[in-house]
């Protein structure tokens, strides 16, 4: 029989990749969904890319309500936890994000823990790893890196990302399960979308592609392949030496700059790709009429380089190169018909 997996989520971005290979590689999967419609469209996405549907089925639960969670785990070998709020447009309340993000996680993580699977992997984030305001711009980051939720200038995603980080390891310490825990950190998540469903990430490529940022500011995060991501996401799940982890998922760290140099080469005939890079005052100065720029304020200046040589002696996965994740985005953005 088939082991299953609980995997929320399983309509995003991230989670359709994760979903796919659960599925090729004979896993009974319960998804779970906001909505029938999205469940029907994932469901043939599915099909199309030639995986075996008859192990896959649908819930749909509310992060925010008790009810079901519990019910939908019983029987469940493994539990994947992929969803969490990530707007593209920024919260003015930077707490606002917290219930969904932290009480939902809480959620399912208890009835994991109900359930007695052996393991949970969750998606996290590098934002939970890399503000504060304490660390140098030329220290890199590792697992024992943690942002302070209580800096001013953080936006609603980043504290929401980091309170449900930290609930997650104490409940789990607590309850006596953090070895069963692993948690997934990835960079800026590009690489090819299934559909034309695209993540918060991909819409920084379509904007770089459509000339909605001529100038960009001077900002370098890690980036990481969404097939990198969803690979980790099951490695984590099956090796015995990932439990009280937190894996970094990322390759080479590139600027804004460097991205848009990437896809100068791709696609030399596109004359909107950003060219000059503002000044981090004039970034500052303005957040009072885009607050979305709010956002880049902590990592102005920096490098972001990561350490994740010891994801690969942990899991023995190798990471895509950075530049091929920009180039599949954007491909795929044009494949899917988005640009």
């Amino acid at each position: 029989m088939a082991q299953k997996v609980l995997l929320t989520g399983a309509s995003g971005f991230i989670g359709k990749h994760i979903l796919l290979a659960l599925l090729k590689r004979d896993y009974q999967v319960i998804g779970t969904v906001r909505s029938a419609q999205k469940a029907d469209k994932v469901k043939k996405l599915m099909e199309r890319l030639g995986a075996d549907t008859t192990r896959l089925s649908f819930e749909q639960l509310d992060l925010t309500k008790d009810e079901g969670w519990e019910d939908i785990a019983k029987g469940c070998d493994y539990v994947q936890h992929i969803a969490s709020p990530f707007p593209f447009a920024p919260a003015k309340d930077r707490e606002s994000l917290v219930p969904v993000a932290r009480d939902g996680a809480l959620r399912v993580l208890k009835a994991a823990i109900k359930a007695d699977a052996k393991h949970f992997v969750f998606t996290a984030s590098i934002v939970s790893m890399m503000h504060n305001k304490e660390r140098s711009d030329a220290s890199v980051l590792g697992e024992k890196d943690w942002t302070d939720p209580e800096w001013d200038i953080l936006t609603a995603y980043t504290v929401s990302k980091t309170r449900a980080e930290q609930a997650i390891w104490k409940h789990a310490e607590k309850a006596g399960y953090s070895n069963a825990v692993t948690s997934i950190h990835p960079g800026l998540v590009l690489g090819p979308s299934l559909d034309e469903t695209i993540g918060t990430s991909l819409e920084v490529i379509k904007g770089f592609l459509k000339g909605k940022y001529p100038l960009i500011p001077k900002v370098s995060l890690p980036v990481v392949d969404v097939r990198d991501v969803a690979e980790l996401h099951i490695l984590a799940m099956l090796k015995e030496n990932t439990g009280e982890r937190r894996l970094l998922a990322a390759d080479k760290t590139l600027s804004f700059m460097e991205i848009a140099t990437i896809l100068k080469k791709q696609y030399p005939t596109n004359w909107k790709l950003p060219k000059v890079t503002l000044p981090d005052l004039m970034i500052k100065h303005s957040t009072w009429f885009d607050p979305a720029l709010k956002a880049l304020i902590p990592d102005l200046g920096r490098e972001n380089k990561t350490d994740t040589d010891y994801v690969t002696d942990l899991t023995g996965h190798q990471f895509r190169p950075s530049s091929q994740a920009v180039c599949d985005a954007a491909d795929s953005l044009y494949s899917n018909h988005i640009l």
